[in-house]
């Protein structure tokens, strides 16, 4: 017993000499390299912490270079000393920040040229506060959870951010995008959140995979959006948000709600449904929700539901025709208050019991509603068809009713098969 303490006592004086002679740690060190008018700034293999400014020469377009300060934060050094460095002429920026959970920050820093920065692996959070980037940036959050934020931030040329293995997060407040946006999920569950942000050219969001959130509040995209919701349970959301051109909405597999509220999207809505229960809203709360050309819904192979919601005095506008074809499931369609739709309406579903309940609604040419076998139930409460109204069902014991105000300026035509039906 006395031996072997004697060994325990003889291994914890060598760790201990071990130790000593290894001296303090040491801080960890970030190597900035320039070449030219490259500048490559490579993290360590632990966690990092930057901030890049600058003082930017007088063309300010990156034509001449700009003028980069990296300044360490308390922990990491540069090039193995704590004090920030300064390097002129700059025209591209490279920065791989490795492993570990790094930090960095883009601080009134303004830049012309080309920037690609990738976090590594670990979990990493990049910030824009303010300045502008005015050539090609291209972010990558490489491994695990990833947070990219822009505040008050330009982006002058393209932008993409691809995500990481885990999180994908972006955050964006009073940010400009002046060319395309593109933003690339990744398999987690991944949060996107815009306010008071913009992006003059295209914008296009793949999700890929994960139960993903993506939000716009008081936002504008001039041209086409093109976004891809993952395979997960998904949330879209549109408030005060307007689309300039076109908008394409594919979803995934899983359970997706999407709402666009007090809206504007330029010209076609195509929105196109995936296998699980899907909610789709429109509404108009404080302003007029608006589609300038079509609306175009391909339901899902199980239960789906579309809702048209307008507060007194505001109303759902449809420039043109709106097509809602619902598959299997079973499927409602319901509008409460004025939604009016400048041409044909048609709205078709499958071959459950369905329900179709429109309390308002104005088309200014056809309504054509076209049940499958299924108990189903048509109710039209104060709706103008300027032009003929249509309704045909399959097998199944319907219920039609005309309530209210409801006028038809053409023929009504209402033919509902077989089965215990209930008609005007």
């Amino acid at each position: 017993m006395n031996t072997r303490t004697s060994n325990c006592l003889g291994t914890v004086s060598t760790t201990l000499a071990v130790l000593l002679i290894a001296g303090p740690l040491v801080a960890q060190n970030v190597t900035v390299k320039a070449k030219g008018s490259k500048l490559t700034v490579t993290g360590s293999e632990t966690a990092d912490e930057i901030t890049f400014s600058n003082s930017t020469l007088p063309d300010g377009n990156g034509e001449e270079g700009d003028t980069v300060v990296i300044t360490p934060a308390k922990g990491t050094t540069l090039n193995g000393a704590p004090d920030a460095l300064t390097f002129d002429a700059i025209k591209t920026l490279k920065v791989d920040m490795n492993a570990g959970a790094d930090v960095v920050h883009f601080q009134d820093f303004s830049f012309g040229g080309l920037v690609k920065l990738r976090g590594g692996e670990g979990p990493d959070s990049v910030d824009l506060q303010n300045g502008s980037l005015g050539g090609t940036v291209k972010f990558f959050g490489d491994e695990e959870d990833d947070t990219f934020s822009f505040e008050g931030a330009t982006v002058g040329g393209s932008f993409k951010l691809v995500g990481s293995t885990g999180t994908l997060t972006m955050n964006a407040n009073a940010a400009n995008f002046d060319d395309t946006c593109n933003i690339v999920g990744g398999p987690g569950n991944d949060v996107m959140t815009w306010i008071d942000s913009n992006v003059d050219a295209n914008l296009k969001v793949n999700l890929s995979f994960g139960d993903d959130s993506m939000s716009l509040t008081n936002c504008s995209v001039n041209l086409d959006s093109s976004i891809k919701l993952s395979i997960g349970d998904n949330t879209f959301s549109a408030a005060e948000t307007s689309f300039g051109s076109l908008f394409t909405l594919v979803a995934g597999n899983g359970d997706d709600t999407l709402s666009w509220e007090d809206s504007q999207i330029g010209e076609t809505m195509n929105l196109k449904l995936g296998p699980g229960t899907n909610a789709v809203t429109l509404s108009s709360v404080d302003a007029f929700m608006q589609i300038g050309e079509q609306f175009l819904v391909k339901g899902g192979p199980q239960d789906d539901s579309l809702t048209f919601t307008a507060a007194p005095l505001q109303q759902i506008q449809i420039g043109e025709s709106g097509h809602l074809n619902l598959a299997a499931g079973v499927n409602s369609v319901t509008g409460t208050g004025t939604l009016g739709v400048g041409e044909d309406f048609t709205i078709a579903v499958g071959g459950q019991n369905d329900t179709v309940n429109m309390d308002g609604a104005v088309t200014g040419e056809d309504l054509r509603i076209t049940l499958a076998a299924g108990d189903n139930q048509v109710t039209l409460d104060d709706v103008a068809v300027h032009n003929n109204l249509k309704i045909t069902a399959g097998n199944g014991d319907d219920t039609v009713a005309l309530t209210g105000t409801t006028t038809v300026d053409g023929t009504t035509t209402i033919n509902l098969g077989g089965g215990d039906d209930v008609e005007p």
